[in-house]
């Protein structure tokens, strides 16, 4: 039986015996009942607070403090670290992970052992992530939309040059760091492209992203993440999965049977560009989606290019509310409606008084207004030069004939 280990309540002050808990784990203090870690101190990490749980891991916002940095440390589950093949895999994401350099790639900066527990420490993503932005039905604007699918399929290209397929990409897996610019993690599923699944072996994945080909356990290659991050697409720019159907089962069965609903049928302010692209990503079969992540990306860098050309910037627009105008040029975004307000002759904004269209008429007003400076420069002239002649005299000018 261990003995006793009392720690103070970060709270309350009170004793609490945490003799029996793991490392990482959040208990309620028995005297205040506020949660709080029972051990922060992992190695040379201070576990600060719990960012998300999976399955088979935590990860935590600690302080490196031999570094004096804030970074992210996912610790694997008691349970599983006592599996060799779960420590293996969990240690072989790490590995995978960090010799991946990408910018939509988050950084593995740490990785192995401290005690029976396996760890990594990654750098640390502060602004959530993509599945809790569509959380209730929200959506994606157009112009992120495609930035964000930019991104991704970027990092996953360099992936696929590596020979590696990520095979669970899905909004929880896409983190937004500074800025905003989305991040790729959770290499865990990640393995050789066409590597063929296991006879019976269980099929992992997020069924709403799933490729047909896993389900029948097919080989997977670089098109199996071109359809889960069409998947993807389809659930930022139409508030929903694919196939919202609640039951995992029966979301297989609609994989297997064919595509999903077209975009535009659930989200008909889509464009069609955009629409054919993310369609394509969803064929059911693997020939028919794009052969390769340099034509996929060709397709959406011109997809996002002709619609802002259709949404030109909102630098000369004043917002309706506080914040608009910051939100619509982060997506790349305008209403349409605004900028019908600004045309109108009603309820004109600073768009109408300072816009394009003003432009010829203050030409022409300080043309006109030169024209008049110049008469009036012109009329003084002569008005002085007859003042002049009029006190002329040659005495005054040119000497006598008599010297005087």
């Amino acid at each position: 039986m261990n003995a006793p280990h009392v720690i103070a309540c970060p709270h309350c002050g009170e004793g609490v015996d945490v003799s029996e808990v793991g490392v990482g784990v959040e208990i309620s203090c028995p005297h205040c009942h506020h949660p709080f870690l029972a051990a922060d101190d992992f190695g040379p990490y201070r576990l600060e607070g719990r960012l998300g749980s999976g399955g088979s891991s935590t990860l935590y916002r600690a302080t490196d403090t031999d570094a004096g940095r804030p970074v992210a440390v996912k610790i694997l589950h008691h349970a599983r670290a006592a599996d060799p093949r779960w420590v293996e895999t969990f240690l072989r994401e790490a590995k995978v992970t960090a010799s991946l350099r990408h910018p939509g790639i988050v950084r593995i900066l740490d990785w192995g052992r401290i005690g029976e527990r396996p760890y990594q420490v990654m750098e640390l993503l502060e602004g959530g992530s993509l599945e809790q932005r569509l959380a209730g039905g929200a959506r994606l604007g157009e112009g992120e939309a495609l930035h964000l699918g930019l991104e991704i399929a970027s990092a996953l290209r360099l992936a696929g040059a590596h020979g590696l397929v990520h095979r669970d990409i899905k909004p929880g897996n896409i983190l937004f760091g500074p800025g905003g610019a989305p991040k790729l993690v959770d290499f865990g599923l990640c393995q050789a492209a066409n590597a063929l699944a296991e006879g019976d072996a269980p099929v992992f994945g997020t069924p709403y992203y799933l490729p047909p080909e896993r389900l029948q356990r097919e080989p997977e290659d670089a098109r199996s993440d071109i359809y889960s991050l069409g998947a993807t697409l389809y659930h930022a720019l139409a508030g929903r999965p694919p196939y919202p159907e609640p039951d995992p089962a029966k979301i297989a069965a609609c994989h297997e049977a064919g595509p999903p609903p077209r975009l535009r049928e659930v989200a008909p302010d889509v464009s069609d560009e955009t629409a054919r692209i993310v369609d394509r990503c969803l064929a059911r079969a693997p020939q028919a989606r794009f052969p390769s992540y340099d034509e996929l990306l060709a397709r959406l860098a011109e997809a996002k290019r002709l619609h802002q050309r259709r949404t030109p910037p909102s630098a000369k627009l004043a917002p309706r509310r506080p914040g608009d105008k910051e939100a619509w040029r982060s997506r790349g975004e305008l209403p349409a409606d605004y900028r019908r307000r600004s045309r109108s002759g009603s309820g004109r904004s600073s768009a109408s008084a300072h816009g394009p269209e003003a432009q010829p008429r203050r030409r022409w007003l300080l043309a006109l207004l030169l024209f008049f400076l110049v008469i009036a420069a012109l009329a003084a002239t002569a008005v002085f030069y007859v003042q002049g002649m009029g006190n002329f005299s040659p005495g005054g000018i040119l000497p006598s004939l008599d010297g005087r």
